[in-house]
């Protein structure tokens, strides 16, 4: 076992890797968020306004307020559920980015090929600490990016029926 890694260590250069993926990953998640609530409100800036960068457990029920808010402007929005099953989804992903970004990497274990990571925040449904392989990050990456792609598909077909509707050009929100 090898207490408090360094991040220049060659032991933990796969996880590292892996991290900086989830990282990147995540801040594409992000900017689709941003996107969709620029399509919704007509305002592409909307969503980098900082009162509008919403919590992961809280983006489902806000896009959903914001769907409703901009329903004269965009109609009825059958994608609705789909956005919301999608962002509600990334909860976990989001979760283990935050982990991994704000808690401690406590502990590496070289035979077990695991890092613990220990939380800054004694959270009441979660174990302080949990243990993580490269696996387990490279599959929270692939899945917030799988979501993005998910996001981007329900943001063209907004964007196409807004434009077939004559609401929009489909290229300026």
């Amino acid at each position: 076992m090898h207490y408090f890694p360094q991040p220049d260590s060659p032991e933990i250069a796969s996880f590292v890797h892996a991290f900086v993926r989830l990282m990147f990953a995540h801040a594409e998640f992000e900017r689709r968020i941003r996107d969709l609530q620029g399509v919704i409100t007509g305002c592409q800036k909307f969503g980098e306004q900082p009162k509008n960068q919403w919590g992961a457990r809280k983006r489902s029920e806000l896009m959903a307020k914001l769907i409703v808010e901009n329903k004269e402007r965009i109609g009825e929005l059958p994608e609705a559920d789909q956005i919301a099953r999608a962002l509600d989804a990334a909860i976990v992903h989001s979760d283990r980015r935050n982990l991994l970004a704000h808690g401690t990497w406590w502990r590496f274990d070289p035979e077990q090929q695991v890092i613990t990571v220990r939380s800054g925040t004694d959270w009441p449904d979660q174990e302080q600490h949990i243990e993580l392989s490269v696996d387990d990050i490279d599959r929270a990456a692939e899945a917030l990016l799988d979501l993005e792609v998910e996001l981007d598909r329900l943001q063209a077909s907004i964007r196409e029926r807004l434009a077939q509707e004559g609401l929009s050009d489909g290229k300026n929100i």
